[in-house]
C-alpha cells in the first residue's frame, strides 16, 4: 500500500494543477486581448515620427501595424504589407508565445497596461502599452507595389 501513495497523491494533484495551468492561459487570453481585440504600441526612442504596434484578436489573430500621423493632429494605422501568411498568435505554454513576426518570444511581464516580450532568438527585449486609443480600425497598406503574390 504505501507503494502506491505516491500515484494516488499524483492522481488527485494532475486535474489541479491542469486547472491552474488553464485559468494562467485564460488569464493571458485576457489580457492580449482585452476580451475582443486590443492594440498594444512598442515603447521606442524619443523622438519618434512614426509608432509601431500589435493587435492582438481573440480569434488567434495577430496584426502588426504602424501608426502615421496624417496632418499633424489625427494618426492612421496601417498594416504592415507583407506576402501571403497567416498573421497568428498562439500561446505555446506558460511563459512562452508564437507571434507572427516576432517569432518565438517569452512572456516577462503581463498585465492589463503592460506587456514586456523577450525575443530569445535575437536576445532583445521589446516593451508594450495598451495603445490610448483602442477603437481606430487598421487600414490596408495601399502605397507602392504589391508584395503580394
Amino acid at each position: 500500500m504505501s507503494k502506491m501513495r505516491p500515484f494516488i497523491l499524483l492522481l488527485f494533484l494532475a486535474p489541479t494543477i491542469s486547472a491552474c495551468v488553464k485559468k494562467r492561459e485564460n488569464q493571458t487570453i485576457q489580457y492580449l486581448t482585452a476580451g475582443n481585440a486590443k492594440y498594444w504600441a512598442e515603447v521606442m526612442p524619443y523622438p519618434v515620427k512614426k509608432y509601431m504596434g500589435l493587435r492582438f484578436d481573440l480569434s488567434g489573430r495577430c496584426d502588426r501595424y504602424s501608426e502615421n500621423m496624417t496632418d499633424g493632429k489625427s494618426k492612421i494605422r496601417v498594416k504592415f504589407a507583407s506576402y501571403d501568411y497567416s498573421p497568428k498568435w498562439a500561446i505555446i505554454d506558460d511563459s512562452t508565445l508564437n507571434v507572427v513576426g516576432l517569432g518565438k518570444v517569452r512572456v516577462e511581464y503581463l498585465d492589463e497596461n503592460v506587456m514586456v516580450l523577450n525575443q530569445m532568438q535575437f536576445k532583445k527585449t521589446i516593451v508594450y502599452l495598451k495603445a490610448k486609443d483602442q477603437s481606430t480600425e487598421l487600414v490596408v497598406d495601399t502605397f507602392g507595389p504589391s508584395l503580394r503574390m
